[in-house]
């Protein structure tokens, strides 16, 4: 039987934190003419909720192309919210898409941990073709205090469960972004995450993307007061976990 589906070469699955950059890199990918990636529709939880593939892929889609026209929103730590929308999401249709996936990194980790990371690979048998996982990452004291300003401080919890998932994965299916490289130098980036998942470089997409990514990161940190013990404890998993060990405070 065949599927308006059949087309799909790649997902697209996000693993990682709140505050640290998916919903940029999400919006950006939705917009690529061979791509649709919704926002926080949570396609794992939905796998473990027993849909069919293509009854996810339908959700997704049309999730996807709501949120284009009706506008792609992600809260701000401080209050109100970011837009995130680029020329290109709005699609007339299914045809022509290659990759499909879904932004929802910190809950995507949650989701594994709860069911055991041993469904990674259920979850990959379940989308019949292949899963790339984008893990966007930005300065921790940034995304702390992002959620310190919202009341709720879970990084020191998720970066645990988000390393096991980084050491089963890490592979030639797995990529790291540095959200401060993707905002300096947007187009070697962008073209870098396209490449890993198996996306035509566009350039009237790529010059979209370049425009809308912001210049520079959001320094959070300096906005909030600090506990000694906190900025200890950030320091801590700096060290601990070898791929933040990059970031400094006064970075």
């Amino acid at each position: 039987m065949t599927s308006r589906w059949d087309a799909i070469r790649r997902f697209c699955l996000f693993v990682g934190y709140g505050r640290s950059g998916h919903s940029a890199v999400g919006a950006l990918l939705d917009a690529h003419p061979h791509a649709t990636v919704s926002h926080e529709l949570h396609a794992v939880k939905r796998f473990f909720d027993g849909v069919t593939r293509d009854v996810l892929f339908d959700e997704i889609f049309a999730l996807a192309q709501r949120q284009a026209r009706e506008g792609r929103y992600a809260s701000r730590a401080g209050g109100g919210s970011y837009r995130h929308n680029l020329p290109g999401q709005v699609k007339a249709d299914a045809s022509g898409i290659t990759l499909i996936g879904d932004k929802k990194g910190a809950g995507t980790a949650w989701q594994l941990e709860r069911h055991g990371l041993e469904h990674i690979e259920d979850f990959k048998t379940y989308i019949g073709v292949p899963v790339s996982i984008l893990h966007v990452i930005r300065n921790p004291f940034d995304i702390v205090a992002a959620g310190m300003a919202r009341g709720k401080e879970d990084f020191s919890r998720t970066v645990a469960v988000v390393s096991e998932i980084r050491d089963q994965c890490l592979g030639a299916d797995w990529c790291d972004v540095y959200y401060e490289d993707l905002v300096a130098r947007p187009d070697e980036e962008v073209r870098r995450i396209l490449t890993f998942l198996g996306l035509p470089v566009v350039p009237e997409h790529l010059a979209h993307s370049v425009e809308y990514l912001y210049r520079e990161p959001h320094l959070r940190r300096y906005e909030i007061e600090w506990p000694d013990d906190t900025r200890t404890m950030v320091e801590r998993l700096i060290g601990r976990y070898g791929y933040l060990g990059r970031y400094r405070w006064d970075q």
